[in-house]
């Protein structure tokens, strides 16, 4: 799951930047100005579906909302940590618990799809765009000013490690609550 998670994430990115724009996006590790670089490549997004969904390319230098923008070495520690971490728990985890094998392999895959992307463009490529054109209500807007409802693009990996992390939230609840459980049943 996780190899092939890692596989897809991977090429919907590489078709992503060679398609979406008029011409194929060459991205490379030097880039120190993003905003710069993307006034070369201007293009408008693709919906695959009408207000739900679009292709809008973008490279993130910074973790999840764009925070910690220019941390590309932290972000390339934490990674390697993660997957080291996973890595353990798989290896001495119980062989029949495959909920969590599949969290963890979800987390594995799109940690691995973002450090590939920090490793080579020291960037993390985003394509997805979450209802498109629809506004804040009310005249709302987020910090900075934006007022689209979703302004944040993100990649596949994004969605796994999202799936991943709120599988385990889960899992360990109904875990903890089973132990509570059975202790109060023992006492």
């Amino acid at each position: 799951m996780t190899v092939g998670l890692f596989a897809v994430d991977l090429l919907i990115k590489r078709w992503s930047f060679a398609n979406v724009a008029p011409r194929p996006v060459e991205l490379r590790r030097g880039i120190d100005d993003h905003h710069a670089f993307w006034s070369q490549y201007p293009h408008e997004a693709i919906d695959l579906v009408p207000w739900v969904l679009s292709l809008k390319l973008t490279t993130n230098t910074g973790a999840v909302f764009g925070l910690g923008k220019g941390s590309q070495p932290l972000f390339i520690i934490m990674s390697l940590v993660a997957v080291g971490v996973i890595g353990y728990f798989f290896y001495h985890g119980d062989r029949r618990a495959w909920p969590r094998h599949v969290g963890l392999a979800l987390i594995l895959g799109g940690a691995l799809g973002n450090l590939y992307d920090r490793v080579m463009f020291n960037a993390v490529r985003d394509m997805f765009w979450l209802l498109p054109g629809v506004k804040l209500p009310f005249g709302l807007r987020w910090p900075g000013g934006m007022d689209d409802a979703y302004p944040w693009l993100f990649n596949l990996a994004d969605v796994a490690l999202l799936a991943g992390v709120g599988m385990m939230v889960v899992i360990l609840w109904f875990e903890d609550t089973r132990r509570q459980a059975a202790g109060k049943a023992q006492g």
